[in-house]
């Protein structure tokens, strides 16, 4: 095993912990929008996307997001692929899948996670 991993991997745990944009601890789970297929498809159910040029959601500002959403339905923000998917929305779903969106975890803190795993499991992947 790495010993430099080892020494590594409680202060990973301790700056993920603290730096997670999910719910505070003992907190109940983010429940999964109902309208979040139609997000899915280009920005991943959890918010990381599977083709290049569409962003990630995983961890951006709850407010940024809705914001984001109201703009795209109001045409004020202006892509058509997402101005179809927005305008049948109501303002509870966008509600939702901002919060939904904002408390996935980053695709780096899902890296670093997933490298401090295999360090505590001694590599074997």
């Amino acid at each position: 095993m790495n010993p430099r991993a080892l020494m590594l991997a409680p202060l990973l745990g301790l700056g993920l912990s603290a730096c997670s944009p999910g719910a505070p601890a003992g907190a109940a789970p983010i429940e999964r929008p109902a309208q979040l297929g139609m997000c899915a498809s280009c920005h991943g159910v959890d918010g990381i996307a599977f083709a290049p040029g569409n962003p990630h959601l995983a961890g951006q500002d709850e407010a940024y997001l809705r914001l984001s959403l109201q703009k795209y339905k109001s045409g004020e923000r202006r892509h058509p692929p997402m101005q179809a998917v927005v305008g049948a929305l109501q303002d509870a779903d966008l509600d939702a899948l901002a919060r939904w969106y904002a408390s996935q975890p980053r695709q780096g803190q899902r890296a670093a996670a997933a490298e401090a795993a295999d360090a505590d499991s001694g590599g074997a992947n």
